[in-house]
């Protein structure tokens, strides 16, 4: 997911969690995002 950018670059943020975790890594990244 997008996490902003330095010096003019682009910044990603990887999210990863157990097998079957779906909803947990959802969740995390909604809020990240807020």
């Amino acid at each position: 997911m997008p996490a902003g950018d330095v010096d003019g670059l682009p910044v990603g943020c990887q999210l990863i969690g157990p097998k079957f975790g779906e909803e947990t890594i959802i969740r995390a990244a909604s809020a990240v995002e807020d």
